[in-house]
C-alpha cells in the first residue's frame, strides 16, 4: 500500500452498507474532516469541560502514526487511538455493518463549520502540558 497517497485533506463522504461486516479498529467515531500530513494529523476533538491545555477552536494537530493500515493518533491526554483504515484509496471506519468513507477533497470543499481544520500556522499539540 501507497501510504503518500493517504496524505491530504479527508472528509466524510457517505455511510454505506458494510458488506464485509468486519469492524475496523476505530469502530465508527465523530471524526468527519482530517487533514494528514506526514507524522501529524490535524483534527477536531470536543472537550466538554475546561482544560488548561484546550484549544480555542478545539482543533490539534496531533502526532500520527501507522499500525499496519491503520491511522493512529496521539490525542492530547490519553494513549494512541485509531481514527480510520486506509485502503490505498481511501479511508473509511467501520462498525461490522456499516461502513463511513472519506473522500480526499481539496481546501475549498471543507464544510464551513469545519473550516479550522485548515487554519494556517497551527503548533504541533506540546504534550508536555499534560504531565
Amino acid at each position: 500500500m501507497d501510504i503518500k497517497k493517504a496524505k491530504g485533506l479527508w472528509q466524510f463522504y457517505e455511510m454505506i452498507i458494510d458488506t464485509n461486516g468486519q469492524p475496523t479498529p476505530s469502530g465508527i467515531n465523530d471524526q468527519f474532516t482530517f487533514n494528514l500530513s506526514d507524522e501529524l494529523i490535524t483534527i477536531s476533538l470536543f472537550a466538554d469541560h475546561p482544560i488548561p491545555w484546550k484549544a480555542e477552536d478545539d482543533v490539534y494537530l496531533l502526532k500520527s502514526k501507522w499500525d499496519n493500515n491503520t491511522l493512529l493518533y496521539l490525542p492530547p491526554a490519553g494513549e494512541w487511538s485509531p481514527l480510520a483504515d486506509f485502503d490505498g484509496e481511501i479511508f473509511f471506519q467501520s462498525d461490522g455493518g456499516n461502513k463511513r468513507v472519506f473522500k480526499k477533497i481539496q481546501e475549498n470543499e471543507v464544510i464551513s463549520w469545519n473550516m479550522d481544520i485548515i487554519k494556517k500556522g497551527r503548533s504541533p499539540f506540546d504534550y508536555s502540558l499534560t504531565k
